[in-house]
């Protein structure tokens, strides 16, 4: 029989028939397998142009007949060192044969003569590595004819015997360099590797895509990906800086997909040398331009690796117009405000900031300025050299003025005289200075207003995270919800506000939880830090997997700190993807000195308590230090400097609820509640 095949040049679709020997009237019979234009299909390349193959030339087997099939390596590269050839060798014959004599010749050298002494049976195929290296590397451009060719005495049929191949030592290609994966764009020196080895890797055929465009693409496979693909050879030079665009997409709204870029100087993963950057878990159905910023540590030729590593069953990620240029214009960007650090409480603190040169340049003396709010803009001269691609720290002189309550905008930017790109040149940083809040601390939620000074975080970027929810509450409506994500497992924080702790305290959380529906169990944990961010969580509180509870229930948590300071509380949502709904209300911080500490609940009695206007605050001895007033939620309603055995608190103007009355001395720090008609 005769196999023929063909495809279209904008579907991974084909068409095939079968020439499947003679009928009962000795006519060759056809078969032309099937489609929806009535089971047949036209003779010609008609609708498929492109990739028609027909398996020809069949014949019985003979009694000793050995294949030179393939050339596995070199292809066409640039090459700068002798190289391994590895040719691909077949037995056709009816009997194992081996020491079979293999040659090979470049252009009008000498040949070189070795010996197959690997026994190769009937019909295998096996990859034999020359010993002796072969040399393309007289000079770039270059095309070499290179002929292997076998030569055993028995071998009946010796056309399938030599193979004669074009082997080019590509020109390394200079900046600026580009690939968009057009028709008519060489590919030569690019490769693939499949470094996972499950025969699905990346493609640079013509693909339709949902740009109607030529791309390189990965499509998923049932096991993670461990995919590579490389660039042409690209020379580059130490003391520059170069910027390499691309543009992404994931072919599925729900699909997540990995890729990591590197730079080494072989085009295979174990020359990757230096880490670019990466992407993950990113979704997105349109293209994306993402650009990278890098040097070199010497001049040399170099290859760029995309490395796809998504997980299992991923559908497709696509990427197209690869472009690295030297950045030869001065430009000074503004990468980073690290300082001042967002806390609560602030106070005069220092602005900082990170500084790169992204130009081959070097640069010096240009102003650097900040502006915060409205006010007069501080402006400094950065008078010291910066060398390409250095990032250096910066330090105003002049301090930020924070010590008000309430939202701030520090805005700044350099003034670099000439500069390339001046989209670069300013960062703003937007925060709130909160006052911190104490034990006893209470989050109710019963509006969404309760929230304030409180952080969410959707750490695994699904838009699917906590959320107020202004009914199912525990003892009010209100409370808050993580919402399920189909696909993604979850990875979803709710942080407090900013809570001022003590070391001299033991400290109990409680909270209330329930799921939606226990055939989908939610997973939950419960956090400390000293930011209000999933990095900064390093402290396990309490961690409840497999929770089932369709009602609500209470958990609770003691523990202390190390170093008295500002902290963050965070209860993490760490589901599978397709659970449900979790919740969580009622959130309390009570503390309690432990037994380091000379309190006696007798030092301060209130009476009468519940109270309709006045409460009378009586100290077993003369109290000197700062009396503070909180509502159940940890904010600061008043406070005021004490020196006295006896003290009288007028509440008239509070609304009715549960209060909490703090005095800060010397020694101690007495808490008492108080209930307000």
């Amino acid at each position: 029989p005769m196999q023929y095949v063909g495809f279209s040049d904008i579907m991974p679709e084909g068409h095939a028939w079968v020439c499947d020997g003679y009928d009962e009237n000795d006519f060759l019979h056809f078969n032309w397998g099937y489609d929806n234009l009535g089971g047949f299909f036209e003779l010609g390349t008609g609708m498929f142009p492109i990739n028609n193959a027909a398996a020809i030339k069949i014949m019985p087997a003979i009694e000793c007949d050995i294949i030179v099939k393939e050339l596995i390596s070199p292809v066409s590269q640039t090459f700068y060192e002798p190289v391994e050839l590895i040719v691909q060798v077949g037995n056709y014959s009816l009997e194992p044969i081996s020491n079979i004599p293999i040659f090979y010749k470049i252009n009008d050298e000498d040949v070189v003569n070795e010996i197959i002494t690997e026994t190769i049976e009937p019909g295998q195929l096996i990859d034999y590595h020359f010993q002796q290296l072969a040399d393309f590397t007289e000079s770039q451009g270059t095309s070499y004819n290179l002929k292997i060719f076998s030569s055993l005495d028995c071998d009946a049929y010796n056309l399938n015997d030599t193979l004669n191949i074009e082997i080019k030592n590509l020109a390394c290609s200079s900046t600026p360099f580009s690939m968009g994966f057009s028709i008519g764009e060489d590919r030569d020196g690019w490769f693939i590797e499949d470094a996972n080895n499950d025969g699905i890797t990346w493609e640079m055929t013509p693909q339709c895509s949902n740009y109607q465009s030529h791309t390189a693409y990965y499509s998923g496979s049932s096991i993670q990906a461990d995919d590579w693909l490389f660039t042409k050879c690209i020379e580059l030079n130490e003391n520059k800086v170069y910027k390499l665009s691309f543009d992404y997409s994931s072919v599925g709204a729900y699909m997540f997909q990995n890729l990591e870029i590197y730079i080494g100087d072989k085009p295979n993963s174990q020359n990757m040398y230096q880490f670019l950057d990466s992407m993950l878990n990113f979704s997105n159905l349109n293209l994306t331009t993402k650009e990278i910023y890098f040097s070199v540590n010497n001049d040399s030729y170099n290859y760029i690796g995309f490395r796809c590593t998504s997980l299992p069953d991923n559908l497709t990620l696509v990427l197209d117009n690869i472009k690295v240029e030297e950045m030869s214009q001065p430009d000074i960007a503004i990468v980073e405000i690290n300082s001042p650090v967002i806390s609560c409480d602030m106070q005069n603190e220092k602005v900082k900031l990170k500084l790169r040169n992204l130009s081959s340049q070097n640069l010096s003396n240009f102003p650097i300025s900040y502006q915060l709010n409205n006010e007069s803009i501080v402006t400094e001269m950065f008078s010291y050299e910066i060398l390409p691609n250095q990032i250096y720290e910066w330090e105003f002189e002049q301090e930020a003025d924070l010590s008000n309550f309430g939202e701030y905008k520090i805005k700044v930017f350099t003034s670099l005289e000439n500069d390339f790109n001046t989209e670069n040149d300013t960062l703003i940083l937007e925060f709130t200075n909160y006052q911190s809040a104490t034990s006893p601390y209470y989050l109710s939620f019963d509006f969404a207003e309760d929230l304030y000074g409180c952080v969410i975080e959707d750490a695994n970027n699904d838009n699917k995270t906590w959320k107020f929810y202004a009914q199912a509450g525990n003892e009010a409506n209100g409370c808050i919800r993580y919402e399920y994500n189909d696909f993604k497992p979850a990875d979803d924080w709710f942080f407090t506000s900013c809570l001022r702790l003590e070391t001299n305290f033991d400290y109990i959380l409680s909270f209330y939880h329930k799921i939606e529906a226990n055939t989908w169990p939610e997973n939950l944990k419960v956090k400390i830090g000293k930011m209000a961010s999933s990095e900064a969580m390093n402290e396990l509180l309490i961690d409840l997997p497999n929770l089932t509870n369709q009602t609500w229930q209470q958990s609770e948590a003691i523990f202390s700190v190390s170093e008295s300071g500002f902290y963050y509380i965070g209860f993490q949502c760490y589901s599978e993807a397709q659970m449900f709904n979790l919740y969580l209300d009622d959130i309390r911080l009570d503390g309690e000195h432990n037994s380091n500490s000379n309190f006696k609940t007798e030092k301060l009695k209130l009476y009468p308590n519940p109270t309709n206007d006045i409460v009378n605050l009586v100290f077993s001895e003369l109290t000197n230090g700062e009396l503070v007033v909180f509502d159940s939620s940890g904010r600061n309603l008043f406070e005021n400097k004490i020196n006295t055995d006896n003290y009288f608190l007028n509440m008239k103007n509070y609304k009715s609820g549960v209060y909490f009355i703090k005095v800060f001395t010397e020694k101690d720090v007495i808490t008492q509640k108080i209930i307000k008609n």
